[in-house]
């Protein structure tokens, strides 16, 4: 677990009021969250299939890169089933919750940035990974291989004048390059 890792700061407040929020907080970006940002993102850009194929493939060796974008289409299809991304209500739901999620950023960031207290949480770090997607931010394993396609490009600038996008740059502007490979 990253908290044995990485034990100070500690990701979970000490105070008990705080750990119950931050471990709902977590809860509600990971289950409802997630799913949504992942399905709003996938609906949008998975017709580029050879891009989506390279970024998921990238860093591995030439043969598995090629042995990934021969399975994509399969695994486009499965991913469409599952999301149901043909489901343009349920897609507009999704991108809903992808906005209020960001929104949520925006609402309950403190002072300092945090969502909680004055230090860096669960539920900071949930928030940031979840809809890093968003944000696409510099640097880090989220990082969208360019160029990037038009589809990846529009999805992009639906969401860059929101502040919540400029919360998840900061959060990894200042904790992401912190910790070590």
């Amino acid at each position: 677990m990253i908290e044995k890792r990485f034990p100070d700061p500690p990701l979970y407040p000490t105070d008990f009021g705080q750990h119950a929020l931050s471990l709902q907080y977590q809860s509600w970006f990971d289950d409802k969250v997630g799913p949504s940002v992942r399905a709003a993102l996938f609906a949008e850009t998975i017709v580029d299939q050879r891009y989506i194929a390279a970024m998921f493939s990238e860093g591995q060796s030439g043969p598995m890169r090629l042995l990934y974008r021969a399975m994509f289409p399969a695994v486009a299809r499965l991913i469409g089933n599952g999301y149901k991304i043909g489901d343009e209500e349920r897609m507009e739901r999704a991108r809903q919750r992808t906005r209020e999620g960001l929104d949520f950023i925006v609402t309950n960031a403190g002072p300092n940035g945090y969502l909680l207290g004055d230090t860096f949480t669960v539920a900071d770090l949930s928030a940031a990974a979840i809809l890093a997607v968003t944000a696409n931010p510099p640097n880090s394993t989220m990082t969208r291989p360019e160029p990037r396609p038009p589809l990846s490009l529009a999805w992009a600038e639906r969401w860059a004048g929101h502040d919540g996008v400029a919360w998840i740059l900061e959060m990894y502007a200042r904790h992401r390059g912190k910790m070590p490979t």
